[in-house]
């Protein structure tokens, strides 16, 4: 694969972490929830809430132009990292724990990832949609 593509991952990754960690933050900063109107105006006047918006709209086309290229299987699976990005983040910079069972469920997700990924790269058979068209293509290989 190319550069272009683990840096659209970077991205993704990095957009899809930060909006988790931007829903801690606007969490704390508009409590109690209430679900009133002084509640919403806090929300929506949170700066926070804007840049998880932000951070979704941006994680959305990273992932769209990132399975155009990939297979949807072990794409969709990498593209849910942010759960070992944000635990750590969450260990590292905000001091929550970090139990020996969410160490080896990470290290689980991960494996996860890499067998799938390792798999994509074996099975090079060609897909029933050409990356660069948008109708499907006529032959199929098994």
């Amino acid at each position: 694969m190319k550069p272009v593509f683990y840096l659209g991952f970077l991205a993704l990754l990095f957009f899809d972490t930060l909006g988790q960690i931007g829903f801690k933050f606007a969490g704390e900063r508009t409590l109690p929830v209430t679900f009133d109107h002084p509640w919403l105006d806090r929300v929506l006047n949170e700066p926070w809430t804007w840049g998880i918006v932000a951070c979704y709209v941006l994680a959305f086309f990273s992932y769209i132009s990132l399975i155009k290229r990939s297979d949807v299987g072990p794409m969709f699976a990498a593209s849910h990292l942010q759960i070992v990005t944000v635990m750590l983040f969450s260990f590292l910079v905000l001091g929550e724990r970090f139990t020996l069972v969410q160490a080896a469920g990470c290290a689980l997700i991960v494996g996860g990832v890499v067998l799938l990924a390792l798999t994509e790269k074996e099975s090079a058979a060609p897909s029933l949609v050409d990356p660069d068209s948008s109708t499907p293509s006529a032959t199929r290989v098994s």
